[in-house]
């Protein structure tokens, strides 16, 4: 069973308390609730009549609604089946679920949110429904707390440009991406370059002829070559270029 993250207040109007309501809704609160928490827009039709687009209108499927409770996904479609009936919501069916409308909805209206209703609460909104649009990516109640935490840092037109980035990851043939979360904020905060290091175990090693001194005391012929006697003689590895930079061709 999930858990939100992060708690949120939203606006429901007291005229539900009314005995008509008590009725009409019944066990089905639950499920109205969860609707109406996850209305992503408020829209006003030619009639006047107000819908709040649950999730901006991504296809729900009941499983994802009773993975929330804990309970059967029957139940919740038998609840929803109220909810329709009752008029408190209209449903739309699509390939992978259906859209659903919250009637007479307020958690948008200016009245609660200031004078625009595109604050930071619905970019928000607008971006967990990007993510959750995207093939391949499971719904989760964590994406409003997460998304929420990498706007504050990093900007809302970077998350958004950093899932269209993720977007292009999963279209790409056998995508694997077990947790889409961790992997956009991986788009938004790579991890730094490892440093980079010239040489090699190898190189770094002291050299064991000179034990990194840069010489070492060793016989040289005199006397026209009969005899020998101890000089002290520059090592090869200084006067030789390392490794490194014999690869990449630069002086030392």
């Amino acid at each position: 069973m999930f858990t939100n993250e992060q708690k949120v207040t939203f606006p429901i109007s007291s005229g539900l308390l009314e005995p008509k309501h008590y009725e009409d809704i019944g066990p089905a609160l639950w499920e109205f609730l969860w609707l109406i928490d996850r209305v992503t827009e408020d829209v006003v039709e030619s009639d006047g009549e107000r819908w709040g687009l649950v999730l901006g209108g991504k296809p729900i499927k009941a499983e994802e609604i009773a993975a929330c409770f804990g309970n059967h996904p029957e139940t919740v479609k038998k609840n929803l089946r109220r909810l329709k009936d009752k008029g408190y919501i209209r449903e739309k069916r699509l390939p992978r679920g259906k859209a659903i409308d919250v009637r007479k909805s307020i958690k948008w209206l200016k009245r609660f949110h200031g004078a625009s209703t595109t604050g930071p609460s619905n970019q928000v909104a607008e971006l967990v429904h990007k993510l959750r649009s995207i093939p391949g990516v499971v719904a989760q109640d964590r994406d409003f707390g997460a998304i929420g935490k990498l706007c504050k840092e990093f900007g809302v037109d970077k998350v958004s440009d950093a899932l269209d980035k993720l977007q292009h990851s999963f279209e790409r043939p056998n995508a694997n991406i077990d947790n889409p979360l961790t992997y956009l904020a991986g788009i938004l905060k790579p991890k730094p370059p490892k440093p980079f290091n010239p040489g090699n175990k190898a190189a770094d090693e002291p050299c064991p002829k000179c034990k990194g001194t840069g010489s070492y005391i060793g016989q040289v012929p005199f006397r026209n070559g009969n005899g020998m006697k101890d000089e002290v003689i520059q090592c090869d590895c200084k006067k030789r270029k390392p490794a490194w930079a014999e690869k990449l061709g630069v002086a030392t």
